[in-house]
């Protein structure tokens, strides 16, 4: 695949997850829904780690808060030290959505398998 072909990919990702987590702001914190949205950002983010850090160093704060709810799920499957330090330079990044409860989880997903 050419790099352009690579960017085009992952610029399309990007859209579909602030897409995806903008839907997901819509709905009240207890709506049974809220799952189907969880599992999206988890599917859309959990193909591929290169493509993954893309997006999470793009999406920005907001969209991040809601994505970090998934955090543990995406560690499960990718099972790599990389993504715990991708999430960990996000988290000084952005130290005001204290990702720390989420990063640990992450990890401790990551020794689960």
């Amino acid at each position: 695949m050419s790099l352009e072909a690579i960017e085009r990919k992952r610029e399309a990702l990007l859209k579909e997850v602030i897409k995806t987590t903008k839907e997901k702001r819509k709905l009240h914190l207890n709506d049974p829904a809220i799952s189907k949205y969880w599992d999206k950002l988890t599917e859309l983010l959990s193909v591929d780690l290169e493509d993954t850090k893309y997006v999470l160093e793009r999406v920005g704060e907001e969209n991040l808060y809601q994505i970090s709810e998934v955090f543990d799920d995406i560690s499960y499957i990718f099972q790599s030290k990389e993504f715990i330090l991708l999430l960990e330079e996000l988290s000084k990044k952005y130290p005001q959505l204290d990702l720390e409860t989420d990063i640990k989880w992450a990890k401790e997903m990551m020794n689960e398998s």
